[in-house]
This record gives C-alpha cells, sequence and structure tokens, in this order.
C-alpha cells in the first residue's frame, strides 16, 4: 500500500494521516501531529522567506511578492470565493464594531481615542487619507445633503 492510499484510508476512518489516533475534529491530523506540522511548516516558510523563494512551493518568488505567480493567482481566488461566501457575516462584522467604537468615542476605521465633543466619527489622520481617496466626501454628500 503506498502512503498516498494509506493517508485516504486513514482519513476515512478518522485517524491521523501520521500516527494511528484519533483525528483533532475539521483536521486530518491528531492535535500533536498537527501542532508538530505547523512549527516544521512555520519554520520552512521562514527559511523560503529569507531566501526569497515562495512560501508555499519553494519556486523563485514574483517580483516584489513572498510568492510565486501561480500561488499569487490562486490565493487570490482562494480569497476571492472566501469573500464571496462571508461577505453577509463580514459586514455584519463590520458594522457591528464600527458601532463599539462610536459608543467609545473611537475612530470608527482605526479605533483610535476621539475627543467626546468631536462630532466626527473617523480621526483626522482617517478623515484625511479618506479624503485623498474620495471616499470621505461622496460618505459626507450623501449624509448631508439637502432634499427639497
Amino acid at each position: 500500500m503506498s502512503s498516498k492510499e494509506r493517508r485516504e484510508k486513514r482519513k476515512k476512518q478518522g485517524l491521523c494521516i501520521d500516527c494511528p489516533r484519533p483525528a483533532t475534529p475539521g483536521h486530518v491530523r491528531c492535535s500533536s501531529c498537527l501542532k508538530r506540522h505547523v512549527q516544521k511548516q512555520g519554520l520552512l516558510e521562514k527559511k523560503r522567506r529569507e531566501q526569497g523563494l515562495c512560501i508555499d512551493c519553494g519556486r523563485p518568488t514574483f517580483p516584489g511578492n513572498i510568492r510565486c505567480l501561480r500561488h499569487l493567482v490562486l490565493n487570490k481566488n482562494r480569497a476571492r470565493r472566501y469573500r464571496n461566501r462571508n461577505l453577509l457575516l463580514m459586514r455584519e462584522k463590520d458594522t457591528k464594531r464600527k458601532q463599539e467604537r462610536r459608543l467609545q468615542y473611537r475612530c470608527v476605521t482605526c479605533g483610535a481615542p476621539l475627543p467626546v465633543d468631536d462630532s466626527c466619527r473617523s480621526c483626522c489622520n482617517c478623515r484625511t487619507n479618506l479624503s485623498r481617496q474620495g471616499v470621505y466626501h461622496e460618505a459626507f454628500e450623501q449624509n448631508h445633503s439637502t432634499k427639497f
């Protein structure tokens, strides 16, 4: 039996793919093998970063990145699928975080403290950055437009 077949068989049985112990729920390894695997991967990633290689496969990186072109595309697609699946949840979390920050007199963007008497929702730095992007003025106009 090949290693791949043995791993597949253990996966189907709910066992760790590296040892005969039961796998941790939601994983293919037991807790001790999982911990060892994560540490090993972290060291490998660090070594590849230092050498200027793709952190996923070890090939040369795309200029200015930590991944090769293949893994940049795969990672981008994976992130897009995640966002599409979890968009509503992400919006709810963002709205809740902003509401909590408003109640605590904190900037809704970065969380920096705001003066209690300040009626703005963002700190000076965030307002400046948002106005450079044109976002702040659009939001301001929407909230403060006069309707006749």
